[in-house]
C-alpha cells in the first residue's frame, strides 16, 4: 500500500486532529448508515455499538491535540493501537455477518478500513520520529 505524501509532514498534533475529526465523521457515518439496513445488511445494534467506541476515540484524540503541550507522540501510539484494534473488530464483523451483508455494505468496511489503516501508519511513524 503505497503512503500518501500529504500525510508525511503532519505534526503529531496535527495528526491527532485529523484522527479525531475523522472518527467524528466516523461516528455521524455509522449513526446514518444505521438507517440503512436493508441496503448494507449491518444490523443497526452493531453500528450503534461501534459509535461511542468513534467517539471515545474522537474524545481522546482532540484532547490530546488541545491539551497536550509537550511531546505528543505517545498520544499518538495509543490511538494508532486503538485505531488498529478497531480495524481488526470492523474486519472480524464483516467476516461474522458476511452472509447478511449486501454489496454496499462489505463496500462501506472495504474504505473504511484502509483508510484507517493509512492514518495508523502515519501515526506510528510520526510517533517514532525524534
Amino acid at each position: 500500500m503505497a503512503f500518501p505524501r500529504f500525510l508525511r509532514p503532519l505534526t503529531p498534533r496535527q495528526l491527532l486532529a485529523l484522527d479525531g475529526v475523522g472518527a467524528l465523521v466516523s461516528a455521524a457515518g455509522l449513526g446514518l448508515l444505521a438507517r440503512f439496513e436493508a441496503a448494507l445488511g449491518w444490523p443497526p445494534a452493531v453500528l450503534y455499538g461501534l459509535l461511542p467506541v468513534a467517539l471515545s476515540f474522537a474524545a481522546y484524540s482532540l484532547s490530546c491535540c488541545w491539551l497536550v503541550r509537550t511531546d505528543a507522540r505517545s498520544c499518538l501510539r495509543i490511538i494508532a493501537g486503538a485505531n488498529l484494534a478497531y480495524c481488526v473488530l470492523t474486519i472480524g464483523l464483516l467476516l461474522h455477518l458476511w452472509p447478511r451483508l449486501t454489496a454496499l455494505g462489505v463496500l462501506y468496511a472495504a474504505l473504511e478500513v484502509p483508510v484507517i489503516l493509512v492514518l495508523v501508519r502515519a501515526e506510528w511513524r510520526a510517533s517514532r520520529r525524534g
